[in-house]
């Protein structure tokens, strides 16, 4: 099964395709939604791939990463790091009770009548390299990620 971000890379080069056969950005979405239903881009992101000017936005942030690699092969790729966050929700069990429950996956889950997603959300970073993850952590709102 493909992943949904496999669904939207994919999707580029079918409206390349349609857009050189002519067919007009409403049209691509049209026939693309009855594809890929609700994996399907969004209209106007359809509408920003034909343009010009992000491909020529495209050409200019990858010319000088292509210099790069053909000057210095491996050695380039082996400093690309790059990262990627996620808000999560932050729960902290009331009693030793509830922490129990949570540690066995076999064990039923515990029966509430109101289920609180969480007092407050965390901010999930993770950032990685060529060889595997370099960083991981967890910020709270109000803080700020540095280099340190």
């Amino acid at each position: 099964m493909a992943t949904s971000n496999d669904l939207l890379i994919k999707q580029r080069p079918v409206i390349e395709f349609l857009a050189a056969e002519g067919c007009s950005a409403a049209n691509i979405h049209a026939r693309m939604k009855t594809v890929y239903g609700e994996m399907c881009i969004s209209d106007c992101a359809v509408r920003k791939w034909l343009t010009v000017e992000m491909k020529a936005q495209r050409k200019d942030m990858c010319t000088p990463l292509f210099e790069h690699y053909n000057a210095e092969g491996e050695a380039f790729l082996q400093r690309i790091l790059t990262g990627d966050e996620s808000w999560v929700h932050h729960y902290d069990p009331e009693c030793k009770a509830q922490s129990m429950a949570y540690r066995h996956k076999t064990s039923p889950s515990p029966r509430k009548f109101k289920v609180v997603a969480s007092a407050r959300k965390i901010l999930f970073t993770v950032s990685w390299d060529m060889e595997g993850v370099v960083y991981m952590g967890f910020l709270e709102q109000g803080q700020t990620a540095n280099s340190e």
